[in-house]
């Protein structure tokens, strides 16, 4: 497993740096979960443990990342989990997808 560093624009127009973590090459044994944030904005706890996406299933996992686009980003699936926890607390049947937003142009 490993990170990627991604520079983010603050809202107080500070630029800055920041250590975001990265599917890794294998299913982690720690299940990622869905959980909110401080701003009450769903996030996924333990990334560092999906793994690739199944051989296959490639385009199940962009059409289920596809779901979650909107007028200004689109969503890309960099990685799976078989054992994913959704909100409420449940495994998502068949496994969840790690899901990277991107803006639109």
């Amino acid at each position: 497993m490993y990170k990627k560093v991604l520079c983010v624009f603050a809202a107080a127009n500070l630029a800055g740096c920041v250590t975001a973590p990265h599917p890794g090459g294998v299913e982690g044994a720690m299940a990622p979960r869905i959980v909110k944030d401080k701003h009450d904005i769903p996030t996924w706890t333990n990334v560092g443990s999906f793994g690739p996406i199944k051989a296959g299933d490639e385009v199940h996992a962009e059409a289920t990342c596809a779901t979650l686009d909107n007028d200004k980003q689109t969503f890309r699936a960099e990685g799976y989990h078989s054992a994913a926890i959704a909100l409420n607390g449940e495994k998502f049947v068949g496994g969840g997808y790690y899901c990277v937003a991107k803006k639109r142009h």
